[in-house]
């Protein structure tokens, strides 16, 4: 579990709503944290000790301060102290990495089973702790504080910004095996499939390939929803759209080609472990066209089928 010291206490905020945007996002308090009762012109009146498993629906996040309501209607404030922890704000997902273009909208929709509010750097990151608890195949390959993990912690952590982990499945193309989405701050989430297409199961190395892969597609985020926007704007072609969203992903192909040789395999040899380059994209080429023409040819419909959902939904 990731710890966080809030006046000597601790605190695990847990989102879980339904995408509808007429459903409340609500928030479980897992431990016992300071909570200020305000009055209905937002005026401080007390300050007590929340109780274990009480809930509330998240009214607002403005800097430090959390703004809750109960089922009476009372409001409260959780303020969170920590210097180098910037929460995020109700999401929205961005259509770059949503699971469903279709369900894009530009206004805020609630994100499902999301580690989405938590206080921040302790180790490890409770994204990564979610990630082992869905595929704890991964430990079987590498070891909790070795230096693999510590770069999955640094990565987790994103500066300040932690990348958050959602147990929905990335999309509804099954041939698709991870994805990752953004709160509406910008704050990446990942999603990993829990199985292959065929039901069996994902190897751990290809967990692993994926994990990094999405990390480094993640720290793409401002190109990705640039040229978001410029489609919803209607500033750029269906194909340009396209294009581009497969430009960037060989950007992110290169680099996990890069962690790879860097990293993985040097690691793989000193711990014993089988690798295997074709997880980790090792025969891609580093000219675009070529890279898309081949990798097109071996995953049948990509780009196209994917981003061209997007685009669709992104200039209705």
């Amino acid at each position: 579990m990731h710890r966080g010291s809030v006046l000597a206490l601790y605190l695990l905020l847990t989102v879980g709503a339904n995408r509808a945007d007429s459903v409340p996002v609500t928030v479980n308090v897992t431990q016992r944290v300071p909570i200020e009762t305000l009055s209905p012109s937002g005026q401080l009146t007390n300050v007590t000790e929340s109780t274990v498993g009480t809930r509330f629906i998240l009214v607002n996040v403005e800097g430090q301060q959390l703004t809750l309501q109960d089922a009476q209607g009372t409001h409260y404030r959780i303020v969170l102290t920590a210097t180098n922890y910037i929460p995020p704000v109700l999401p929205t997902t961005s259509p770059s990495r949503t699971k469903e273009a279709t369900e894009y909208s530009p206004l805020p929709a609630a994100i499902t089973n999301t580690d989405s509010l938590f206080l921040p750097p302790s180790t490890p990151p409770p994204a990564l702790n979610a990630l082992v608890a869905d595929h704890p195949e991964i430990l079987t390959l590498i070891k909790r504080n070795d230096e693999i993990w510590k770069w999955l912690e640094r990565r987790f952590y994103n500066n300040g910004h932690p990348v958050l982990w959602s147990t929905d499945h990335p999309t509804k193309l099954a041939h698709y095996l991870s994805s990752h989405t953004y709160t509406k701050d910008g704050t990446p989430i990942l999603m990993l499939a829990k199985q292959m297409p065929d039901g069996s199961s994902i190897p751990p190395e290809e967990v692993l390939a994926l994990i990094v892969f999405e990390l480094f597609n993640s720290g793409h985020r401002d190109e990705f929803i640039n040229l978001d926007n410029e489609a919803h704007q209607k500033k750029v072609s269906r194909s340009d759209y396209i294009r581009g969203m497969a430009r960037i992903e060989h950007k992110t192909t290169l680099e996990l080609k890069d962690f790879y040789a860097e990293h993985w395999v040097h690691y793989a040899i000193k711990n014993h472990l089988p690798y295997d380059g074709n997880n980790w994209q090792m025969g891609a080429s580093a000219d675009f066209d070529q890279w898309l023409y081949f990798y097109a040819l071996m995953h049948e419909g990509y780009p196209d089928d994917i981003y061209g959902l997007y685009y669709d939904a992104l200039v209705k």
